[in-house]
């Protein structure tokens, strides 16, 4: 693949890191396209995305902590920060940036569920395009592969591109959540607030449970660069597995609630 795009002096200009901030820009547009629906403005949503993009980094950056403290971490205080858009996991983004909406929300004395109705498109074309970040760099790899789909990736050799399995799921998701978002205000149906963004966290969670079955692999197999996630043996699934059907049965939760509650749509 392509870790790095060119060097600015001695800076290396990393792929993922440009990937990430175009999957901003992009978010950013889609947002404000989408804004005048909720009853705001461009400028708004560029002092949304500031409570949204910080938070979202440092929890994505936490979250990797966390999930890889054995492995990568304990005894190696040095590893913890580093300048570089490198080590993130987007739960933790998903969890601290839905808390920077919910106070950006609150501030402006707003419904914190229309503003991540507002967000559920923009989020998922966000995370697709972060996911080419991943293609890109080399990370997030599948399973050893020597036919049929195989990518070359600098340093592991060829490996299933299981990136693209996430790109596609989460690419189609957010064309049917903006569809049926489209469908439901057109035949005048209610769209009960906070339909939106829940829907856009069970697509993520579906493709993110999918998408580990290409990539995972015994602790062993993880450490000898076999395979980028690493299988609970006593499960037999991964703790983003786990954390995915968590995010889905609550999602699942919520909207068979809310379908025995009034509602309003978004104008």
């Amino acid at each position: 693949m392509l870790p790095e795009f060119f060097q600015i002096g001695n800076f290396p200009v990393r792929s993922f890191g440009v990937l990430m901030m175009i999957a901003v820009l992009v978010g950013a547009y889609l947002a404000m396209r989408r804004a005048p629906r909720y009853g705001l403005d461009k400028d708004a949503v560029i002092e949304l995305m500031s409570w949204l993009v910080l938070p979202g980094i440092l929890g994505a950056r936490l979250a990797y902590i966390i999930f890889n403290w054995q492995t990568e971490f304990a005894g190696h205080p040095e590893r913890l920060w580093t300048l570089r858009f490198e080590g993130l996991t987007s739960f933790g983004a998903l969890v601290l940036g839905g808390l920077g909406a919910y106070l950006w929300a609150r501030r402006r004395k707003m419904a914190a569920a229309q503003v991540l109705d507002m967000m559920a498109v923009p989020m998922l074309v966000g995370w697709a395009i972060g996911r080419v970040g991943c293609l890109l760099n080399g990370c997030c790899f599948g399973r050893v592969c020597h036919e049929g789909f195989c990518a070359h990736f600098v340093d592991v050799g060829y490996r299933v591109p299981a990136q693209w399995v996430d790109i596609v799921l989460l690419s189609i998701a957010a064309v049917l959540v903006a569809w049926s978002e489209r469908i439901a205000l057109g035949k005048g149906q209610v769209w009960r607030v906070g339909t939106s963004f829940t829907l856009a966290v069970i697509a993520f969670a579906i493709s993110r449970f999918g998408y580990e079955f290409l990539r995972a692999g015994t602790a062993e197999e993880y450490e000898l660069g076999l395979a980028s996630g690493r299988v609970i043996p006593s499960l037999g699934v991964t703790e983003a597995q786990i954390a995915s059907l968590v995010l889905a049965a609550i999602g699942v939760v919520w909207l068979l609630v809310r379908r025995t509650q009034k509602g309003r749509s978004p104008t």
